[in-house]
Order: structure tokens, then sequence, then C-alpha cells
């Protein structure tokens, strides 16, 4: 008999998965693809997916053999159990076996797992005969067989030395996430019973997976030892009946020995068993097709995106989907071409925008074109559109089924307003300035070119121009590439248009000073000068001639800039008449003309009296009106006569009244 046993049981951890022989549930619906322009819109896709199922009680296992890369656990729980098995140790997942499904497990001392949990703790038999092969209902494990049992190896193992100290290690973990974990077992350099075998150890793994129901057995080191049960060791695993399973070649029950190699059970494939369900889906989650492969065709040449879809159920009924999406779209064409944006002008002709790809390659018969403008109305449907107005245009080429977009903006630029105003005529008499910046833009966006008789003026490049001679004026004006232009004449002023008034009486008798006024066509802005003459002598340079007291013609000439003037008045000797001579032949004095002083100071009245004191005429607003008539319009006779001339205000040589003798001459017949 062996030593009695110690079970311990400690905590489950969780390690990291690292191993190519983990159950890979990605999806991969392969490389995007890219159909030729001139092809087909149908493809094929077919998606790369582990297919798993739930093993039926009643189907079998296929066993292959995998690559020795063990699951590596980093903080596993130990067991320490010679001959006998463990407690019920929970699984974290549901795990199917035969068609059954369990949650819990029981770890053999002897390099078996059974989940019958009624064997918990229980004796773990280890003797095995030649004949027992995978499956026996009798094999190994317990006194009545074990079953539900996966060997990996069974043989007779020895957790505790001769000594009763532990040899080696029996350790578990749950290691990944779900619903990927491994539940794996590890038996590392335990020794085989005996005390001839005691020095032949064992490392081996055994490895659950979760949803897919694989079971995996990695043999790192099983050497043969025939001084204890004739060496006899199992590889395998076999229903709850003992009735069904299935053992790696060479390795059912018998004398072997093996290293660095690794065996996988899985279920044999059962449409009815099948564990996930495949569904290809379009862009918008509708199902497309539930085969696998299976065709898909794009719409009007679009590129559509095509999930490929898995939807595993664990063994505990839940269920994940896992994706992977694949693009399926036309290639491209090279199909541009020289369309580029367009800046015009405001007036310049119709821009023609050319769409014809640069790529002589391409079948000219499979080329079409469509060109919308922004408010997205097709325009046009050849490689060439004339734009008439501004704004982005918009083409798709087409080319059998790829189609490539292009646009052209076309920026019709505004051109400056420029108004130099009215051709003038200038005497240069004060500065003169063109003002050539535009109604539309500022100065600051403009730029200016000036001429002067078609010549550029260098160094003038402002928006404004001082000239200083006559000439024809231009002005270019650019902004943004658009020109504005305009052009002035400037001529010669005008000669002044001097006005002095009618001719002046004065009456030099009367020791009279006049003024003479001045009316001129330009305005005085201080560059004006006058010269007043008399009879050819200077005689004033002022605006207005002040302390004239003498008759003659009276010049002014005036000058501004380059512009002169002149005008002339004649001061005329003019007194009160001392005698009238009306109705002769002559037309001199005959009337007593007195407009000097009603031009001076205006006549209120004037009264005429003969030599007897007998008022015989009078006259308000009196000019020239007496002629040597009564108030009744009788010829008086000659003789002499007394007046009185009342004056509007005071005059300047006579005051208010004046008054005197006239006499009149009447020509005998």
């Amino acid at each position: 008999m062996k030593k009695p046993l110690l079970f311990l049981l400690f905590a489950f951890s969780t390690g990291v998965l690292s191993s190519q022989n983990l159950v890979d549930f990605t999806v991969d619906a392969g490389e995007d693809v890219q159909l030729d322009c001139l092809s087909g819109p149908c493809v094929e896709i077919d998606a790369d997916f582990t297919q798993t199922y739930n093993p039926l009680p009643t189907h079998a296992y296929n066993v292959v053999s995998l690559p020795f890369d063990p699951v590596p656990t980093s903080n596993p729980t130990g067991l320490s159990n010679d001959d006998t098995y463990s407690a019920a140790i929970a699984l974290p997942f549901g795990f199917t076996f035969y068609g059954e499904t369990y949650n819990q497990v029981i770890i053999g001392g002897n390099g078996d797992i059974v989940f019958n949990t009624a064997y918990a703790n229980a004796y773990n038999s280890w003797p095995i005969d030649g004949d027992q092969l995978v499956p026996d209902p009798t094999l190994g494990g317990n006194a009545n067989g074990p079953t539900a049992a996966i060997f990996g190896a069974f043989h007779d193992l020895n957790i505790n030395d001769m000594n009763n100290s532990l040899v080696g290690t029996i350790e578990y973990e749950v290691t990944g996430e779900a619903p990927f974990r491994a539940f794996v077992v590890n038996y590392t350099d335990v020794a085989q019973f005996g005390s001839s075998c005691d020095a032949f150890n064992t490392t081996q793994q055994i490895v659950l997976h979760e949803t897919s129901n694989y079971i995996d057995v990695y043999i790192t080191e099983k050497p043969l030892c025939t001084g204890w049960n004739d060496g006899y060791a199992v590889i395998g695993i076999q229903n709850p009946g003992g009735t069904l399973g299935v053992s790696p070649p060479g390795r059912n029950t018998g004398l072997w020995e093996a290293d660095m190699e690794a065996w996988r059970f899985k279920p044999v494939p059962d449409p009815d068993a099948a564990n996930f369900v495949y569904n290809l889906l379009d862009a918008d989650g509708n199902v497309v097709s539930l085969d696998n492969p299976s065709d898909v065709c794009l719409v009007n040449g679009e590129t559509q995106t095509f999930t490929a879809q898995v939807i595993y159920t664990d063994g505990d009924g839940e269920t994940f989907p896992v994706e992977d999406e694949v693009t399926v779209s036309y290639g491209s064409e090279d199909l541009s071409g020289n369309l580029a944006d367009v800046q015009l002008c405001e007036g310049e002709p119709d821009v023609e925008l050319n769409a014809t790809p640069n790529n002589n390659s391409l079948d000219q018969n499979e080329l079409s074109y469509s060109w919308t403008d922004e408010a997205g109305n097709v325009v046009g449907t050849a490689a060439t559109y004339t734009a008439t107005s501004g704004g982005i245009y918009t083409v798709d080429i087409t080319y059998g089924n790829c189609t490539e977009t292009f646009q052209s903006e076309v920026v019709i630029g505004e051109t400056p307003i420029i108004d130099l105003g009215a051709d003038f005529n200038s005497c240069f008499d004060e500065p003169v300035v063109l003002d050539a910046t535009p109604s539309n833009f500022t100065a600051a966006e403009s730029t200016f070119v000036w001429y002067m008789n078609n010549n550029v003026l260098p160094g003038e490049d402002e928006a404004t121009l001082n000239i200083t001679e006559v000439g024809t004026y231009s002005v270019s004006v650019t902004v943004n590439g658009c020109e504005g232009q305009d052009q002035i004449e400037v001529s010669q002023g005008n000669g002044i248009i001097v006005d002095l008034g009618g001719n002046i009486s004065l009456c030099e008798s009367e020791n009279q000073v006049i003024s003479i006024n001045s009316s001129i066509s330009v305005e005085d802005t201080g560059n004006v000068t006058y010269s007043w003459t008399l009879d050819g002598v200077q005689v004033g340079s002022e605006a207005t001639l002040t302390g004239v007291n003498q008759s003659g013609i009276y010049t002014l000439s005036v000058s501004n800039g380059a512009c002169t003037g002149t005008g002339t008045v004649e001061v005329i000797d003019f007194c009160i008449p001392e005698g009238i001579s009306p109705g002769n032949s002559d037309g001199i004095n005959d009337c007593m003309d007195l407009e000097y002083l009603s031009d001076r100071t205006g006549i209120k009245s004037i009264e005429i009296f003969n030599r007897y004191g007998t008022s015989v005429f009078t006259q308000n607003n009196y000019v020239k009106q007496w002629c040597g008539q009564t108030q009744d319009g009788e010829d008086l006779p000659t003789g002499t006569y007394y007046y009185v001339i009342k004056f509007n205000g005071q005059d300047e040589v006579y005051g208010a009244v004046k008054t005197g003798w006239v006499y009149l001459v009447r020509e005998v017949n």
C-alpha cells in the first residue's frame, strides 16, 4: 500500500494565455477586395474561422497531433494528492463532454481528470492491465472504473516520495479571457511510483478549452519504468460508460515513453451539434447570406463593407459574436487630367473646363462624364463644359464601374471701378490731385500704374497723382488679377472773365472820390494777382480800386496761375446839369439827367419851380424824367427854374437835400 495522502487546495489564479495551440476564435473575412473597373460587380467572400461542435453522447472524437507548445501558467493552485482524487473543483465555464455539460472536475493524482463528483477525495486506483484499452469501463482510476475520464497520461504517480516528501507538483489554473478561457492542469516533475521507478519523473499538461470543448494533452517527459505495474500507461478519453473513447496512435494502454509531444481531442463535426452560427452582414447589419463562402455584388459600383460574423454559444448557453470586416470596391484607374481652378474677371469670355483624363491607355468608349454645379444640378455630360458663371463645378468621371470625382472652382473676380471724373481745365494755380481709389475696393487691396499721354509715369504707384501740367492722364488699377482703367483729359484753364460793370459817372467838380468793384470768374484763394491802370498807368493792385477821383478808362488785369483776364470801365465826369435844351435837333441835354445820383444815393423826389416860385413839376424816384415840361406835359418856356432834390438817404456830397437853378433853353420856331 502507498502512504497516506495529503490533499491541498488553494485559491484560483488567472494567467495570460500564450500558446500557438490555443483555439483561435477570430474570424478572417479575407483581404479587402478591389475589383477591376471593367469587371463584373460580384465577388466571393470566404471567411476563415474555427468551426466548433458540441460533442454528442453517441459521437466520437477525432484526435490530432499538435505542435508542442504547452499553455503557460503564472500562479497556479497546487494539489498534493497521491492515489486520490481532489475535492470537486468548480469550472468557471460549462464544459461539454460526450453530450453532458459539466461545471466541476476532479483531478486525480495519477494523471487523470474525471467529471463524476462522487469520486471527490476518493481513492484514485492505479492498476492497469495490458488488455485494458480505451474504451474500457474498468480502466484505472476507481474500483468501479472511471466515468467520463481524460487520461493524460494515466499511470501510477507518486507526488510523495518514499520518505513522504513532496516530489514535483500537481497544479491547476484558469487562464485567458471569457469566452475563450482554458482550464489547465500541470503535473510537473512528479515521480513515478515504486522504489525502482521514483527516479523517473513525469511532466505533462491537460487543457480543457472553453466554448470549443477541445481537450489537449501535452507530454513534456514520460519515461518508461517497468519496475512498477509493468510500466503501463495510457493517453485517451472515454465516455461515462466507458463504451466510447479514443486514444492517440501508439498511446493506448501499453509500454511506451514520450517527450515533447501534444495531442488534441476534437468532437467530430456534426451540423446538428454546431455551437456556432455564421452570418454575412451588410453595412447596415442586415444578413445577406448564411452561407460561407457566398457571393456578394456591389450596387451601382458603390464601395460596400461586409461583416463576416460568427456567433458562438459556450457551454453555459451564453452567445458571443466574433466579427471581421471586408471592404469590396472597384479598384482605381488614373482618371486625372488637367482640370484646375480658373480665375476670370468680369467681362472676360466664358471658360471651357476640360476633364479628359491624361491616361492614354483607357478605352475612351468606357468613359462617361457628369458635370454638376454647386446646387447639384447636372449641367453637362461631355468631357468639356463651358462655365458661364462663377462657382464650384464637380465632374464625376466613370470608367466602367469605377468613378472618380474632380472639381474646378471658377472665380470671376470683380473689376475695380475707377472714376477720375470729367475732363476739366486748370490754371494749376493750386495743387491738382487725381484719385483712382476704386469705389468697390480699398486702396490697400489695389495696385496702381499711372500714365501721361500713354507713357508710364515712373514711381507713380499710389492711388492719387499730383499733376502740374496739361495732358491725357490714365490709370490701370488691378485687384486680384482683375484690371480696371479710366482716363481724363486735363486742359489749360480758360481766360479769366473780369466784369467791372457799366460806365461810372463821377462829378469831378464835386471833388468826389469813388471805388471801382470787380467781378472775376475765379475764386481768389490767395494766388490771384490784380493790376489796375488808368490810361496805361498802374493805379492799383487789389481787387477793388479805391480813391478814384478822376474820369478816364480804367483797366483791371487779373492773373491766376497760367490763366489771365482783363476788364475795362469808363469813369465819366457827370454833374448836376446847369441847363437843358429840349426840342433841338442835337439830342444832347434834352433832359435833366441825375442817373449818377440815383445810382449813388437814390433820389426820393424832385420838385421844379418857375421864377415866381410856382411848382411846375414833381417826380418821385427820379432819374431823368424832367425834360422841360409841366406836370401836365406842357412845354415850359425858356427861363430859369429852381429845383429841390430830396435823397433816399444821406448823400456823401449833398446830404439829404440839394437845391439849385437850372436854365431851360427852348428853341424858337
